[in-house]
């Protein structure tokens, strides 16, 4: 398939076509940084262009190749923007959702899936999903209820104006700090 892909590209170097499928073997190869611009090239030629029935489809691989290379934030925006024209994708949902939780928005996260067990009440990674979501969500709004708290500036161990809140109870007089 590489070869081919490529024998396209040489044959015709403006062909969109040949320039998708040789940023879908690159990612294949495990050839990230060079399938992110291969696709991006794709895509800045003629937005609208699809390979195949899907018109977000360089979209979604641009995203992929993000998600693979550990760059959460902009897989999780294209990825959102292919999202809106496939609402009832499950797995490109769940992906969102994983990227959601991974960057640390919990709410976004339970809606997605909510969306999902409410459509497939028995879709064990959708529930395991809302799971962790509502998790991260209730741990963000005790955590922001202690720091409202008239008492938290107290835990301050003039960390450059840091503050510790402690789950154990420890204060100052420790034998061996815990604070990391």
């Amino acid at each position: 398939a590489a070869r081919l892909s490529v024998e396209i590209r040489a044959s015709q170097p403006r062909d969109l076509d040949g320039l998708y499928l040789q940023g879908r073997v690159q990612l294949a190869q495990r050839e990230v940084s060079e399938a992110l611009q291969t696709l991006q090239r794709v895509v800045d030629q003629e937005p609208a262009h699809h390979f195949g029935a899907y018109p977000a489809d360089a979209k979604y691989w641009i995203g992929m190749a993000y998600y693979l290379n550990g760059q959460f934030m902009p897989a999780y925006k294209e990825l959102r923007v292919v999202l809106a024209e496939y609402p009832t994708s499950t797995p490109l949902k769940l992906l969102v959702v994983e990227l959601a939780l991974r960057l640390g928005e919990p709410q976004n996260a339970m809606h997605l899936a909510q969306e999902v067990v409410q459509a497939e009440p028995r879709h064990l990674q959708a529930i395991l999903l809302l799971g962790q979501a509502s998790l991260q969500a209730a741990n963000d709004r005790i955590s922001n209820g202690i720091a409202d708290l008239p008492i938290f500036p107290h835990y301050s161990f003039d960390l450059g104006g840091a503050l510790y809140g402690s789950v154990d109870g420890q204060k100052f007089g420790v034998e061996r700090p815990t604070v990391k």
